[in-house]
């Protein structure tokens, strides 16, 4: 089974509602962790780090099989995207491509 379905089939067990509280409560777990390596109570490669974002990318890929959801997302991260492209091409940090 690929994590696709299996993330669909935790949306579907677990239901919208309970599952962007799970999403909050993992988004502010990274928000915790991340500021501690910004004040060094951390190294950034802490697995702490590195975990908080894996629950967070989970909850990301489980978010996106609410219906009608993922082609929002995707809108949203493809213009967000190409906006972050240009701008790192007007400070010359990558070429136009």
């Amino acid at each position: 089974m690929t994590w696709s379905k299996i993330y669909e089939k935790a949306m579907e067990t677990y239901g919208n509602d309970p599952q962007f509280r799970m999403a909050a409560e993992e988004l502010a777990e990274a928000g915790a962790a991340v500021l501690h390596a910004v004040r060094g109570r951390i190294p950034w490669d802490d697995d702490t780090v590195a975990e908080e974002l894996a629950d967070v990318q989970i909850m990301i890929d489980q978010l996106q099989f609410v219906p009608g959801l993922r082609k929002k997302f995707e809108y949203y991260r493809e213009t967000k995207s190409i906006r972050l492209k240009d701008k790192l091409e007007k400070k010359g940090v990558i070429n136009g491509e």
